[in-house]
């Protein structure tokens, strides 16, 4: 029965939108409630005087951001860079992995934090592309300690080899 109706109501809606008439008002009834008119004497269904307006898109209200904690000044997690656009830049991140690229190659390890604002570069993980552009120091680097915005890159003997300062500070969620 509903598709019965629904094919009804389909075929209705198809002659209205093709433009068919519906019977002149001033034809007299005739039997059985036909007109007395010829049946083929249709007055045109009238157009209304504006287009239908489209139906406003219903779009849910954005649900708010909430505002990330920042990762504390003494947290090696973030970006620590030369300088804006400069080499070596390398993104510490963390879930204890890093990654970035000395101006030659293009490097990823793990890392773990060792107390004292410092952190053990593992050497273990090490990947990276292998062109040959002289002396790159972050490879030698076995360990880093954050000062603040400037964090101090050592070998494995201790001494110094690098510093970078930090770029952009990453947030924990």
């Amino acid at each position: 029965m509903l598709r019965l109706r629904a094919v009804s109501l389909l075929a209705a809606c198809s002659l209205v939108v093709a433009g068919a008439g519906v019977p002149s008002a001033t034809a007299a009834p005739g039997p059985l409630g036909s007109s007395a008119a010829a049946e083929d004497e249709w007055v045109p269904t009238p157009r209304p005087e504006r287009a239908p307006q489209p139906w406003p898109v219903l779009t849910p209200e954005p649900t708010p951001t909430p505002s990330p904690r920042p990762v504390p000044t003494s947290s090696p997690v973030g970006v620590w860079g030369a300088g804006e656009g400069e080499q070596p830049l390398i993104h510490i991140h963390a879930d204890g992995t890093l990654g970035g690229n000395d101006g030659c190659n293009a490097f990823g390890t793990t890392w773990r934090e060792s107390g004292d604002n410092s952190i053990i570069i593992e050497t273990d993980e090490w990947i990276s592309t292998m062109r040959y552009c002289g002396w790159e120091w972050f490879p030698a680097a076995r360990s880093g300690k954050v000062d603040g915005d400037v964090m101090t890159f050592s070998d494995e003997s201790g001494k110094v080899i690098g510093t970078l300062t930090r770029q952009v500070t990453e947030t924990r969620s």
